[in-house]
């Protein structure tokens, strides 16, 4: 389950404890055309009277990686259950569940990077730089770089006036991101 949160993290270029804690119900769409992943404002880092307004939640467009594998994870968790009471239930749990409902661990993605020989050189949240510096190098929007980040604009006036979701040019981003994650 570790192995595949990694990979997740990777293609959405969130903060692991995002990852960490999302739910099934929190996907949207996954099985059509604009499949998207809100990650509600209450887990997202913000000033605490910002989480209660479901207007801050974090909107992340899925790739079509990050949707194949939501769709692999989806399949195996449907595998061998019968009891379609329990599958629905599951269907409103966690996505990344190590059993009976627990996240994984905080440093478990850290430690698995440790283990592949990448101690001292990467970590959980340096895929958030790597997006930032190779979208940037790629010549992508910097306005979208930030929005897909979560970052909060330092032009607050503009921020004010400026409520466009950007959706189409975040999944663009997103898919040219995990497309050369994957090597397409």
């Amino acid at each position: 389950m570790v192995k595949h949160a990694s990979r997740f993290l990777a293609l959405t270029a969130v903060r692991f404890a995002a990852v960490r804690g999302a739910r099934w119900e929190e996907i949207e769409d996954l099985d059509g055309a604009a499949p998207l992943w809100r990650v509600p404002a209450a887990r997202m880092k913000l000033a605490a009277a910002k989480k209660l307004d479901a207007k801050n939640d974090h909107l992340v467009p899925l790739s079509r990686q990050a949707v194949e594998l939501l769709r692999e994870l989806r399949g195996d968790m449907h595998q061998g259950r019968e009891n379609m009471h329990q599958q629905d239930a599951n269907m409103h749990g966690l996505i990344f569940d190590c059993g009976g409902g627990r996240m994984i661990g905080e440093k478990s993605i850290g430690a698995l990077y440790d283990r592949a020989g990448f101690e001292g050189r990467h970590v959980p949240h340096g895929w958030r730089a790597s997006f930032s510096t190779m979208m940037n190098e790629k010549g992508a929007d910097g306005a979208d770089i930030e929005r897909a980040l979560a970052h909060t604009p330092k032009d607050k006036v503009k921020a004010a006036y400026d409520r466009s979701a950007r959706l189409q040019r975040l999944r663009n981003l997103f898919q040219d991101w995990s497309d050369m994650l994957v090597g397409i």
